[in-house]
């Protein structure tokens, strides 16, 4: 099985403390389980045996892993230097278009997102018992997919539909993959579309884990900051830190500060503890970190459906098939 890194470990990388001569750079873990301790080399670290296996359409993990570095990690290592200066000012269309890729890589592969898939495919089976408990709905629904066929569809075609969706774990199982594979393919074209920028944090160091971006929204600058939204929402911004002072900015409505605040900061920080599975990790030693992940980490569990949240409307469609 291969090992599967999330983030990558040339990202872990950067989150290394700068070695003195003669010492090799060294990365600080945090977990809930015991106190921070020393990693010189992140091969091991945020990673999974196994992660990719089990594709419904025959991949090997191999297959993935290369596919997703060659789409991904490869294109955004390369300008990952020029970022990691500080010196980029300005985002042109091949720069935006390379970082709203490997940012859409790196959260649907996220271990977090797998968890918040698991609400989703619950949710999903949910919709399927509500379909069959109302009957009124039912026929509606029914009458609908009857129009649409332009067949008469009884009630008890559209219930055997549903239960074997529920009663077949692989069904299940390949509805959840075909929404992700969708969420896959249609999340980089929306962040290519949204504000980027490059922010620097001088005030207090950025974290990082295995929950990779934190997202973040505020409906106007006296509303408290809400986590885990879409960036479709207005008010929402995503955060990938790259480097313990820098992290690239996603967002919907226009932002000309690239400062962030000690608050800001801060916020970023919690996000991604609060979502983080395991550990989080960060080039120094720090008492403020190590108490904050043993209050708060994995405590927020799921996040918002990241484009869409319309259940009802994939079990429409779902359901349209299985009846077609």
């Amino acid at each position: 099985m291969l090992s599967h890194h999330a983030p990558p470990r040339f990202l872990l990388s950067n989150f290394r403390a700068v070695g003195s001569l003669g010492e090799e750079p060294c990365l600080w873990v945090y977990s809930k389980l015991g106190r921070p301790r020393r990693v010189y080399k992140v091969t091991s670290e945020s990673a999974e045996n196994g992660y990719f296996k089990g594709d419904p359409f025959g991949r090997t993990e191999a297959e993935i892993e290369r596919l997703l570095n060659e789409q991904y990690e490869l294109p955004f290592n390369k300008i990952l230097p020029a970022l990691s200066s500080g010196l980029v000012t300005r985002f042109d269309q091949g720069l935006i278009e390379v970082c709203a890729n490997y940012m859409a890589g790196l959260f649907l592969r996220a271990k977090p997102r797998r968890e918040a898939t698991k609400l989703h495919s619950l949710r999903f089976s949910q919709a399927f018992c509500n379909r069959l408990d109302d009957g009124i709905t039912l026929r509606r629904y029914a009458a609908r997919v009857s129009l649409h066929t332009r067949e008469s569809v009884s009630l008890e075609l559209v219930r055997n539909a549903a239960r074997r969706v529920l009663e077949n774990e692989e069904q299940k199982e390949e509805a959840f993959f075909q929404s992700a594979t969708t969420d896959f393919s249609q999340l980089p074209s929306v962040l290519k579309c949204v504000h980027w920028a490059l922010c620097h944090s001088p005030h207090a160091e950025l974290l990082q884990s295995d929950a990779a971006v934190a997202l973040l929204h505020r409906r106007d600058a006296s509303s408290p900051i809400e986590f885990g939204f879409g960036i479709q929402r207005s008010g929402s911004q995503w955060y990938l830190p790259i480097l313990p002072r820098y992290a690239l900015r996603a967002s919907m409505d226009y932002i000309p500060q690239t400062t962030l605040s000690f608050r800001d900061t801060d916020l970023i920080n919690e996000y991604l503890v609060r979502v983080a599975h395991g550990f989080v990790y960060s080039s120094t030693n720090q008492p403020i970190v190590e108490a904050f992940v043993r209050e708060h980490l994995y405590s927020l569990r799921f996040f918002e459906h990241l484009i869409r949240n319309d259940v009802e409307n994939e079990v429409d469609q779902m359901l349209s098939g299985l009846l077609e």
